[in-house]
């Protein structure tokens, strides 16, 4: 994978992390209208079907002729991750 490509992988998989992340909080004020904040509830399924969606749809298409696209698919998810894991760091803690 050429350094172009890579670094929109890399960018597109933080996006899709953030987008993840404010579709939860969208879905919760829409749904939920101040009920406290639950992992197991149909925001939460919304904004992974969502967020999973995006990630699969996206990374398919970037890496449809990569070699090693194994090693892309679990690096684009631990992205994903990790940027909605800091986000929800920085708000819990600042």
């Amino acid at each position: 994978m050429n350094k172009i490509k890579k670094t929109i992988f890399y960018v597109v998989n933080i996006i899709i992390g953030i987008i993840t992340f404010y579709a939860y909080i969208y879905f919760w004020v829409l749904f939920s209208w101040g009920k406290p904040f639950q992992l197991n509830s149909l925001e939460a399924l919304l904004s992974l079907a969502l967020g999973a969606v995006l990630f699969l749809g996206i990374n398919y298409f970037l890496l449809k002729n990569e070699t090693a696209s194994r090693n892309y698919w679990w690096i684009g998810s631990g992205i994903a991750f990790l940027t909605i894991l800091i986000i929800v760091s920085i708000i819990e803690f600042s």
